[in-house]
């Protein structure tokens, strides 16, 4: 699984939004809904890191 579809699953979102939790990205609950918190966190993290916004490694 390619690292932009595993963010396709709950349990891929979860943990995005874990990491963009502790990066102090997202406030939200890690549930695994792509909701507006979500949606407003990943382009701030990608550009507080300078990350191109390929995905991240596999964790569950």
């Amino acid at each position: 699984m390619s690292p932009l579809s595993y963010h396709r699953t709950r349990c891929g979102r979860s943990a995005l939004q874990t990491s963009l939790a502790d990066a102090g990205y997202y406030r939200g609950s890690a549930d695994g809904v792509y909701g507006p918190q979500t949606v407003e966190a990943v382009p701030a993290a990608t550009r507080g890191t300078g990350s191109p916004g390929t995905g991240g490694p596999r964790v569950c």
